[in-house]
């Protein structure tokens, strides 16, 4: 093998790299798209935990409240 033919070779190898690492990065960006798209969506869905979990915890003060109301009634109701 002369070394026009290793130039050839160790060209047409480079050619054949750069197209498979263009190849990469697009499925790398696509990747990353979905993966920005994923975490959007996930955001969104913390924040809906979030303010149900607000609602929850403000139910069961609610709860706790007249519970306490109705236990300071029957304790009066059964001192009178």
């Amino acid at each position: 093998m002369n070394n026009e033919e290793k130039m050839l070779q160790i060209l047409t190898q480079m050619q054949t790299d750069i197209k498979d690492l263009k190849s990469d990065v697009k499925d790398l960006k696509s990747d990353v798209k979905n993966l920005k798209s994923d975490i959007k969506d996930l955001k969104s869905d913390m924040k809906k935990v979030d303010l149900n979990i607000k609602g929850l915890w403000e139910d069961i003060v609610k709860g706790e409240t007249r519970l306490e109301k109705h236990e300071q009634r029957y304790h009066q109701h059964q001192h009178s």
